[in-house]
């Protein structure tokens, strides 16, 4: 199990390493194209963390490096590209870049910049990648609330049943034959 699981962490770093040099120095649908067959890893790798740790840290820490691994991305695509601001297609700092690929992944877009004709369906994956990451926050986050409460129940049940043995204990005791006698 662990030997498919180590495979899997190397593939994906190899993969991540393809897809930032193919940044640089490829078309923007061979980026795409890697983006898209990387994304689902991701999630089985998360998927897979979920189900064998009991620590929800090294399930956050993935979601976290995998969006900020994204959104480098798509930024050096944004910053290769340039956008459209007030019309004219503009060479970008990478800051603004990084600002407008955050903006994109939320969907929020302020409308202060347009992607360029030929990167729009970077964009469009952008968003779609943004909003099925955040379904996986939700669901990280509602099993992580289901299993804490699990564990309260657990608990409750636990000392309830403690509670009724110390009750049960303190009738039988010796103290409370003689109080029967008098």
């Amino acid at each position: 199990m662990y030997a498919i699981e180590a495979k899997v962490r190397v593939f994906i770093v190899l993969t991540m390493i393809v897809t930032f040099i193919s940044s640089f120095f490829f078309l923007n649908l061979i980026t795409a194209f890697l983006l898209i067959y990387l994304y689902p890893t991701f999630l089985w790798s998360i998927a897979r963390s979920m189900g064998e740790s009991d620590s929800y840290t090294s399930v956050v820490v993935q979601i976290v490096l995998m969006t900020m691994f994204y959104v480098l991305i798509f930024a050096l695509v944004y910053y290769d590209s340039g956008l459209i601001s007030a019309g004219k297609l503009v060479e970008i700092p990478f800051i603004t870049a990084i600002y407008f690929s955050i903006t994109t992944l939320t969907t929020l877009g302020y409308g202060d910049f347009a992607p360029p004709p030929d990167i729009r369906l970077m964009t469009s994956l952008e968003a779609i990648i943004g909003y099925i990451t955040l379904g996986v926050w939700v669901a990280v986050a509602m099993r992580y609330v289901s299993e804490l409460s699990e564990k309260k129940k657990q608990i409750h049940e636990h000392n309830r049943e403690i509670s009724h043995q110390h009750l049960n204990e303190k009738k039988d005791t010796p103290e409370d034959a003689n109080d029967n006698k008098n």
